[in-house]
């Protein structure tokens, strides 16, 4: 199984040392794990031993940035796993268009609730109401906490959620 999973950047922090982990599951169980990036950082060396890995760079203006990033970024995936809002519209199109199972991921309690303002208001508005559509058994929370604040705000209570 070919599986993409698309993340803001490879920092040293908790979505990053689980993708490093994930990889190398993968890996070990005979799969294809990749890795896009937004942005580089200190775990890519790392995560380059259990996947394959690219930086495609940040999505500056998002619409026009994911407009250039999308048609760079073409493949065959399975699975394609959203680690967080500023990857999530990009891996819808990238679903939409290769026919694979999108994924999202929440790991913070405010993940989709409180997203950064220096975006215009549609964006947000979008990612939101992508976010809200997808298939409950589609997300993954990180806990049950950050689960809870999502249903509080997206008045759901994603019991098929993972």
């Amino acid at each position: 199984m070919r599986v993409l999973f698309l993340c803001a950047g490879l920092t040293q922090g908790g979505i990053e040392t689980l993708l490093v982990r994930k990889s190398r599951w993968m890996k070990e169980a005979g799969h294809t794990p990749i890795v896009w990036a937004l942005e580089g950082g200190a775990l890519e060396p790392r995560l380059r031993e259990y996947a394959e890995v690219r930086v495609i760079g940040k999505l500056n203006g998002y619409l026009e940035g994911l407009s250039s990033g999308y048609k760079a970024c073409r493949g065959n995936f399975d699975v394609i796993f959203a680690t967080g809002p500023q990857t999530l519209l990009l891996g819808y199109l990238l679903a939409k268009d290769t026919g694979a199972r999108l994924l999202a991921g929440a790991y913070h309690p405010a993940a989709y609730c409180l997203l950064p303002v220096e975006k215009p208001p549609y964006h947000v508005s979008l990612i939101r109401d992508l976010f809200g559509n997808i298939p409950e058994k589609n997300l993954v929370f990180m806990n049950e906490a950050t689960r809870a604040s999502h249903a509080d705000y997206f008045q759901r209570d994603f019991k098929d959620s993972r």
